[in-house]
């Protein structure tokens, strides 16, 4: 009686674990054709002046950065690896996602002191990481500031008062 209630029990255990893996190897959200997606080809067009993923990707996502969040893959059952990483690069999808994740590992500061987390916040914590401070290259935002008006994103303006007041 015993040996088949520890088997039930090994049973309802086993199923449990292989369901929470399960749902935390999901897929990778969609991220195409969102406004996310819209916000990330400024960053890239920012960081790297073109519009390409792929090239901003060669740029600005490491595999120390995409290991950071958690290694984003096309497939649920991927290792974590050079192979692996060099696919998601390749993979619009997948860079979004690797930029989404890592800048939403901040907890949505507000980096420009607008008293609102948007797309500006997003580009500074790709640019600058955690340090969260306002975007004031002037290459940098002249880029940013094409793209948004293409895309219709609100304008990056100056904020040297924020900078000044996290000094």
């Amino acid at each position: 009686m015993k040996s088949k209630k520890m088997n039930s029990l090994i049973n309802i255990i086993t199923h449990l674990l292989l369901l929470t893996i399960t749902c935390s190897m999901a897929a990778l959200p969609s991220l195409l054709n969102s406004p996310t997606h819209t916000c990330i080809a400024c960053i890239c067009h920012t960081r790297t002046g073109c519009y390409s993923l792929k090239n901003c990707a060669n740029y600005s996502i490491s595999y120390q950065y995409w290991e950071s969040v958690g290694a984003p893959t096309l497939s649920v059952n991927s290792d974590v690896n050079m192979e692996t990483y060099l696919e998601c690069m390749a993979d619009d999808n997948c860079i979004i996602n690797t930029i989404d994740r890592y800048v939403r590992m901040f907890s949505n500061p507000d980096c420009n002191c607008d008293d609102r987390y948007d797309c500006q916040d997003m580009l500074s914590l790709h640019l600058y990481g955690e340090g969260c401070i306002p975007v004031e290259s002037r290459p940098y935002r002249h880029r940013y500031n094409n793209c948004a008006r293409i895309k219709g994103l609100p304008q990056l303006h100056s904020n040297l008062q924020c900078q000044d007041e996290d000094s």
